[in-house]
């Protein structure tokens, strides 16, 4: 799966419709075209033949009713500073239902935003993904503890 086999996605999906297309699929399960499917993935993420992938949605926090998209970010270390690194990560794109009102450029538009924005905040922590997801951890359970739900 991330960083060593093909990406949890839409594309993988038991309710993808037309999945032989690398670019767009049709989601059975929402009724809706996705983008980029190899990329895609909801709460609903499931194939009776392959089991890894509810268990990726179960090992996750992956809100129902929500698109999500993989990224990849790179990355240099002290280590090795001419050799990049790379992790892939998920982040929350829309609600399922913004995602099915936009429209393909409003898709991609959108992806290509939550992507630099995501890329920004890495290089904001120092410049590793490793200290930019503790201290997004970190932001997280503030809130929760803010809102009563920790």
């Amino acid at each position: 799966m991330p960083n060593g086999g093909m990406l949890p996605c839409c594309r993988v999906c038991q309710y993808a419709q037309d999945a032989e297309a690398l670019a767009t699929i049709s989601c059975q399960r929402h009724g809706i075209q996705i983008m980029n499917a190899l990329h895609t993935f909801c709460a609903d993420l499931s194939d009776d033949r392959a089991h890894g992938l509810a268990a990726f949605i179960r090992r996750n926090t992956v809100a129902p009713a929500q698109i999500y998209i993989w990224i990849e970010v790179q990355y240099r270390t002290k280590d090795h500073p001419t050799l990049p690194q790379y992790q892939h990560q998920f982040i929350e794109l829309a609600s399922i239902t913004t995602y099915a009102s936009w429209t393909d450029n409003e898709r991609q538009a959108a992806t290509a935003a939550q992507t630099q924005a995501h890329r920004d905040a890495v290089k904001r922590a120092n410049g590793t993904p490793q200290k930019h997801m503790a201290w997004q951890h970190h932001i997280k359970a503030a809130f929760k503890r803010l809102r009563g739900k920790t």
